[in-house]
């Protein structure tokens, strides 16, 4: 006879809000089937440190599959985790800390669900920061060339500062890159710091604004509203035959 253990996840909700015990680090508790949007519009002015932009995505499914950003120094959602719950096969609850199992910690971070289902978890936050961003369409050669003193910064030790804060996407039939780049109100040079906020506005901040208001327009999923391909073009590849062309396949890269 095989026995099943169910957990309803649309019973979670959100537990407790509050630092995370040690030194001035805040924190989050949060049932992992609680939903990415519902945990954004409860923190209100704080967001993760990198919070994934599939707002449907439960926060235990986005913890469980490493769902990660763009930045080396603030890692994936996973790295945020301070404190975790699993129900595991037999049916008890253990709690994970670094400290307590810190193997098993390491194991759960990315465990796609194979030693448990999570059903909390304590997470890491930082307040949300007004930002400046710029996007420009940079040459293969140029990205190439960012990529090689990256590496070698890596090498030294270190890595240039764009790094944390610049994200690429790739636009193969130009050989071109897509350069999206961030500057933050709190970078530790005053000028730029200063530059930062005299230009601020709410809708100037993260996607996560504290105004909301991204958040809660039904046009948010829409091109003009995230311009990251704004004024590009995409052209007809050469050598395509008419019936090609008009079935626009070729546009699947």
């Amino acid at each position: 006879m095989y026995k099943m253990l169910c957990v309803c996840m649309a019973a979670c909700r959100l537990m407790v809000l509050g630092a995370a015990g040690t030194g001035e680090v805040a924190a989050v508790q949060v049932d992992a089937g609680v939903i990415t949007i519902d945990l954004l519009n409860y923190l209100a002015n704080y967001v993760t440190a990198r919070a994934p932009a599939g707002w449907t995505l439960t926060i235990g499914g986005a913890v469980a599959t490493g769902t990660h950003g763009s930045s080396l120094k603030w890692g994936t959602m996973s790295n945020q985790v301070l404190e975790m719950q699993l129900v595991v096969a037999n049916g008890s609850l253990v709690t994970l800390t670094p400290a307590s199992h810190p193997f098993l910690m390491r194991a759960a971070r990315v465990a796609v669900g194979k030693l448990g289902i999570i059903t909390q978890l304590k997470m890491r936050i930082v307040r949300e920061q007004p930002v400046t961003r710029r996007l420009r369409t940079i040459p293969a050669s140029a990205f190439l060339s960012l990529m090689s003193e990256a590496q070698t910064s890596a090498q030294r030790g270190s890595y240039p500062d764009w790094v944390n804060e610049t994200e690429f996407f790739w636009l193969p039939h130009r050989s071109q890159f897509m350069m999206v780049s961030f500057t933050r109100g709190d970078d530790p040079d005053p000028a730029t710091r200063q530059a930062v906020l005299a230009s601020y506005s709410p809708q100037n901040t993260t996607v996560f604004n504290t105004s909301r208001q991204l958040l809660q327009d039904s046009l948010v999923t829409r091109m003009e509203d995230l311009p990251l391909l704004q004024g590009v073009s995409f052209d007809t590849p050469a050598g395509l035959t008419p019936a090609a062309q008009a079935s626009k396949l070729y546009w699947v890269l």
